[in-house]
């Protein structure tokens, strides 16, 4: 079993009670949803509830065109929600962005007392999706109506909040509730709702963006006024497709539809001979949504125009957009990568960073009134049309920007605009062009709560040495031009005019960003680390996005942890990007000379292989590529393409190389491949796979109702597929190829026996064949010939189960190293050649973690263990007679290690729970640094930890005299006369720890827990945290009681040492072996309040052979241990709320699972929940499986209060 990835269960949106499921809505519901403007013939408008239930309401009338969903939290916690409109329907808008239609987002009140959005894109998206328009066969659609609900909801009357707009009585305001104007944020993002919107841009891709608004200003005639993006460095070819097709087109089918007229957005100036506009700073959203490479759309509903006329106009003339850029959407697919290309543009290319207003070379007429006339005659006005923004100041676009660690917060701002953000890893000499601060002017009136800051600078060319930890934004990628705005000192709209580095300013010095004019002479050393938005700070109540960071799949806002590339050879490892390599000791950067080289087999073990060859598939010589082939096995010769078959009995149940799937899933860890070349390229071991006796796994394709796979899926107490171990030669004789020869395991009639490894010995004359019994209580090791005889070397035993199947370390004299667990912790024997034990060689109350190097010459061992740090992780070494024990990596935390493939040096990858990753060079010989290669300032900075949660060790006593671990992460505003509800997050499984003293890329799924109102406890129990053989053993026969114990005993603990956590409303969630401990804790125990169950084994006898035997031994061995583990046979005694969750078509967990618990609760007469994903396999739902865990939880727990109320209640 192998565990789900935590993004994976946190889950689901949508309940189904077994108690009915309501698929469809009543017979005798309305043909139409109307909306509250409609409802109350246009005179009122609706609530951010009122919204988000017509939208639930939409997507549950047309679940075959619409998804609901949201991106992300306003100000004061309200989330904010989204339609995708598609047919056939889209789920994410990750998957919009990969459907290859053309994807339109429209918005609504993002000033929330312009409320024509608001009312009319719902109804619009009803209209559409009652009348299956084929529209959605030819674009997405996605609607965001209401991107300003606090200021929604903040209703007063219209002449306080909107004097002048005729109707409604009551609307909200125009700002957030931080006061700020969101249609002034999009470029410094200082909104959480504008954070959100932008996110979903980046995830979604939009080719259009229509943004819907009330019109301010001159009394006209038109009742709907347009623009669109202005700002002169965005693509001139859409701001001509805007201003001269796609707009007055639209118009004029709406005056067709309708007989209201429309015109360009503006207003008149005191004369009434020019008509003015918004200017084309990038803060407006129009503005900003073109540089992205948008088609940008403005609509501006005429305020004095009656509210119904306002509403239909704003619905219609959307629609005209839409039928518009749906007949030219191959001409709006161009455009729109013609501007990408553009906003990526060449180093050289001049980019506008400040612009001025000139009149259009024709005028416009506007139908007006005649001024100053009390009769409000009709007039139509003939004027010069100020529209026409061109560059004022322009800069060349530069190689790139650099940023010091100290601009953490203007790096943030980068990322959350989507913007690549590298680090360099290495100090490097560049020419870089700096600007020196001749004057500073701050603007004397606050705007959104800034004094927007003109610099005046001198711009000059130096060489300086730029530290390592410097952030490197590249201007010639995508969204490069934005990047240019932001980072320019003199941009009108960039980062520096709005504060962002007013604390690093001063008259006489340097500005912090410097700019790269050209491509340096050899390549940048960049860290490779994905940088993502930043979890947001929704407010200091509601903390971190929490929409955003959880309901993606997998969360974008974990970053990846640092990684210098694969070595490549003693001295050197690779870029990330394969094309240079970098000397290790001194940092140097040089390209590689004609192609990759193949990497060294300790990396290419790894994975790491950089367009070469799978190892182990391709010969030790190079010479041969071995394929499975209808379940045979064939080489076909990498020069001259010969092609040889080596069996012949494949196909159907038998299986020659390829792994029968509960081998692949239990032994293989989820490779297929069961085949080994010996050292002299000249033999092939294998597998042989019979699955004639095992029954197939039923599997129901809910969906489709076409054949469904049916792999071979033995259950406990079926029979495994019997194997054998065949060696077959490459070489032909007289063109006849040789027929393999087989060992088949002894003693074993009924062909249960397992062969979990085979290894050559370096001569390649002989192959190591691991034989288990059925129940893995002894592990044969056999040497095998070439002639398939066979002879048994030694039989391993341990206290419970032999899960040691490590490769013998061979050495000079033909001995071996073998490690084993014998004692209770994983340790290396020698062996004589014919597998006498010559005797132990390491030795200790702690385990050999990985073995990385056998090293004779040098007299040495390298091995990582957590001899000092149960939930850390170190290198060490000793001699090769295990004398001389010694540590390598100083200090705390987890160290992940990589080894040079020969030679002294090695990485070492270090994070603790309060620190990020730091990397450094050091040497076998000692551990001393030798260089540091890189210090993770991006994560060491404030953004990492956005919403500052603590995270705190804790090691818990036992009454035996043992210890649990676990992790507490507590908010950063944590009030102790609070109690919080419990998040304990739980997997469980023997020997698969979740309890570690690491970074975890900053632990921002735990943050935004912590944003929720939750308290999150994570424990490993005992027989989890892999410190020893033996304390796995604590769960042998009985899996789940010593868990669920231990489990117990820390809440215990935690109820006795921090009384603000409410051990009252403990939730359990937990997938796989995780899902089984969540419903195991709620049918058999009282301390648990709710649980999530994802794709859990519900009772042992229902899941596959390898892994459970090992760990229970038949039914028929143990009766009472099955018994005593089942969830299903103890329904009856379930606690609390139960949410149960799988996938309809997982191979691992088999979806009897669920229906088999949820038919024994339903037989009790139990409430419980359920979902069922019909396609989906062992997890991985995504954003729909995401939101109910949070509303369930949220349901069942509650949140946060007083600590005096909950001790209240717990006394009566």
């Amino acid at each position: 079993m192998v565990p789900l990835r935590a993004w994976q269960f946190i889950a689901l949106t949508f309940v189904l009670s077994l108690a009915g499921w309501p698929f469809a809505a009543s017979a005798d519901a309305p043909a139409s949803l109307p909306t509250i403007a409609e409802r109350s013939n246009y005179q009122e408008t609706a609530t951010y509830e009122q919204v988000v239930d017509h939208l639930r309401q939409l997507a549950q009338r047309h679940p075959d065109v619409i998804r609901l969903g949201d991106y992300g939290r306003s100000f004061q916690g309200r989330p904010l929600p989204h339609l995708i409109l598609a047919q056939p329907p889209i789920d994410t808008p990750e998957a919009v962005a990969n459907s290859g239609k053309l994807v339109v987002l429209a918005t609504g009140a993002i000033h929330a007392g312009e409320v024509c959005g608001k009312e009319a894109l719902p109804a619009l998206v009803r209209d559409l999706a009652e009348t299956h328009s084929p529209l959605l066969n030819d674009l997405v659609f996605i609607v965001a109506p209401i991107l300003n609900p606090d200021g929604n909801d903040a209703f007063g009357p219209i002449e306080q909040n909107r004097p002048g707009q005729h109707g409604p009585a009551r609307v909200g305001t125009r700002e957030n509730a931080q006061r700020l104007d969101l249609n002034r944020d999009w470029m410094k993002l200082e909104t959480p709702e504008l954070r959100g919107l932008v996110d979903l841009m980046n995830r979604c891709q939009p080719h259009v963006v229509i943004e819907t608004h009330t019109t301010n200003g001159s009394a006209i005639r038109h009742t709907m006024t347009y623009d669109g993006s202005k700002h002169p460095a965005a693509s001139p070819a859409l701001r001509d497709y805007l201003r001269n097709d796609l707009l007055p087109g639209a118009g004029a089918d709406l005056e067709r539809a309708t007989g209201f007229t429309s015109t360009f957005y503006g207003y008149f100036d005191r004369a009434g001979e020019r008509w003015l506009s918004y200017p084309g700073h990038a803060r407006y959203g129009t503005n900003y949504q073109g540089l992205r490479g948008c088609v940008s759309v403005l609509t501006e509903a005429y305020s004095h125009a009656p509210y119904k006329d306002r509403v239909i106009a704003t619905r219609e003339y959307v629609r005209a957009i839409l039928e518009r850029v749906a007949r030219d959407r191959d001409q709006v697919h161009a455009l729109c990568q013609q501007a990408r290309r553009e906003s990526q543009g060449q180093v050289g290319d001049p980019i506008a960073i400040r612009e001025r207003i000139k009149p259009v070379s024709q005028p416009l007429v506007v139908q007006g009134y005649e001024r100053h006339s009390d009769q409000n005659a009709p007039k139509d006005y003939t004027v010069s049309w100020m529209n026409d923004i061109v560059a004022d100041e322009t800069v060349p676009r530069p190689f790139a920007y650099l940023l010091p660690p100290e601009a953490s917060q203007a790096v943030a701002t980068l990322e959350r605009h989507g913007l690549t953000v590298q680090t360099l890893s290495e100090p490097i000499e560049l020419e870089l062009e700096v600007d020196r601060i001749d004057a500073l002017e701050h603007s004397e009136r606050t705007f959104q709560n800034h004094r927007l800051l003109t610099v005046g600078t001198t711009r000059r060319t130096l060489s300086r040495v730029v530290p390592a930890g410097w952030r490197v934004v590249p201007a010639t990628q995508p969204l490069g031009t934005l990047a240019v705005l932001l980072l320019e000192p003199r941009s009108d709209d960039g980062l520096t005019a709005w504060n962002a580095f007013d604390d690093l300013l001063e008259v006489g010095g340097d500005h912090p960003v410097a700019r790269l004019a050209t491509a340096p002479t050899r390549p940048l050393p960049i860290t490779p680390i994905a940088v993502t938005p930043p979890a947001e700070l929704a407010s200091p109540r509601s903390g971190p996005n929490v929409s955003t960071l959880q309901e993606q799949d997998p969360p974008k806002a974990v970053r990846r942890e640092p990684d210098p590339g694969p070595w490549l050879d003693a001295d050197h490892w690779l870029t990330p990007d394969r094309r240079n390599k970098v000397h290790a000791r001194t940092g140097e950067i040089t390209p590689l000379d004609g192609p990759l080289p193949e990497l060294p087999v300790a990396n290419r073990l790894r994975g790491e292989l950089g367009g070469v060859a799978v190892p182990g598939y391709v010969s030790p010589d190079g010479q041969w590529r071995v394929q499975v082939s209808n379940l045979n096995l064939t080489i076909t010769h990498t020069t001259t393409k010969e092609t040889r078959q080596l069996t012949h009995d494949g196909g159907g149940p038998i299986r020659n190389g390829d792994a029968s799937y509960v081998y692949w899933e239990e032994v293989f860890d989820r490779d297929s491949k069961a085949f080994w070349w010996s050292p002299d390229s000249r033999h092939l071991a294998f597998i042989r796979f019979d699955e004639t006796p095992v029954p197939p796994l039923p599997v129901l394709d809910a969906i489709s109702f076409t054949p469904s796979p049916r792999p071979a899926y033995p259950r406990v107490g079926e029979p495994n597929p019997p194997v054998k171990l065949g060696i077959v030669a490459i070489d032909q004789e007289d063109g006849q190829q040789a027929s393999p020869v087989f060992f088949d395991p002894p003693d074993n009639p009924d062909g249960s026996h397992l062969i979990v490894r085979a290894y050559w010995r370096p001569d390649g004359q002989e192959v190591y064949a691991y034989v288990l019994d059925r129940n893995q209580t002894w592990l044969d090791v056999y040497a095998i010939n070439l002639k398939g005889e066979a002879r048994k070397l030694f039989r391993e035993t341990t206290g419970a189960w032999v899960e040691t199947w490590e490769a013998p370390i061979h050495l000079k004299d033909g001995s071996f190293l073998f490690l084993s667990e014998r004692d209770g912790y994983r340790h290396l024997y020698r062996y004589s050649r014919d597998g006498a034990l010559l005797g132990q060689v390491t030795r200790g109350d702690w385990a050999i973690h990985r073995l990385l190097r056998v090293d004779e010459e040098n007299d040495r061992i390298l091995f990582t263990s957590r001899k000092d740090e149960p939930v850390g992780m170190a290198l060490y070494s000793t001699r090769m007679d295990g004398s001389n024990l010694k540590r390598l990596t100083p200090g705390p935390g987890v160290h992940l290690v990589s080894l040079a493939p020969e030679g002294p040096l090695f990485l070492d990858r270090v994070s603790t729970h309060t620190t990020p990753t730091t990397i450094t060079l050091r040497s076998v010989e000692d551990g001393l640094a030798i260089r540091t290669i890189n210090t993770d300032t991006s994560t060491s900075s404030d953004s990492a930890n956005p919403g500052g949660s603590k995270v705190e060790l804790v090691a818990i006593p036992t009454a035996d005299g043992d210890t649990i671990y676990a992790e507490i992460i507590t908010p950063a505003d944590l009030d102790e006369s609070m109690v919080y509800p419990v998040y304990l997050s739980v997997y469980g499984g023997p020997r698969f720890p979740a309890v570690s003293d690491s970074w975890k890329g900053g632990r921002v799924r735990d943050q935004a827990l912590n944003a929720q109102g939750y308290i999150v406890f994570r424990v490993d129990p005992r027989s989890a945290s892999d410190i020893s053989a033996k304390s796995a053993w604590l769960a042998y026969k009985r899996l789940g009681v010593t868990e669920l114990h231990d489990l117990e005993t820390a809440l215990e603990w935690l109820k006795n040492e921090r009384p603000y956590c409410d051990t009252s409303r403990v939730g359990i969630v937990g997938a796989s072996y995780g899902g089984f401990m969540a419903a195991f804790a709620l049918t058999h125990s009282d301390k648990f309040a709710a649980g999530v169950a994802d794709a859990a084994v519900t009772d042992w006898r229902d899941y596959d052979t390898i892994y459970t035997e090992r760990y229970m031994l038949t039914p028929k061995e143990n009766p009472k241990g099955y018994q005593e583990t089942s969830v299903v046979e103890a329904a009856t005694k379930l606690k609390g709320k139960l949410l149960i969750v799988h996938g309809g078509r997982d191979f691992n967990v088999p979806v009897q699972n669920a229906f088999k618990l949820a038919h024994a609760l339903q037989r009790a007469n139990l409430e419980f929940e359920f979902m069922i994903y019909p396609t989906a396999g062992h997890g991985g739902f995504g954003a729909h499986a995401v939101k109910l865990s949070r509303d369930f939880l949220k349901r069942a727990l509650g949140d946060p209060r007083p600590r005096a109320d909950a001790e209240d209640q717990a006394d009566r």
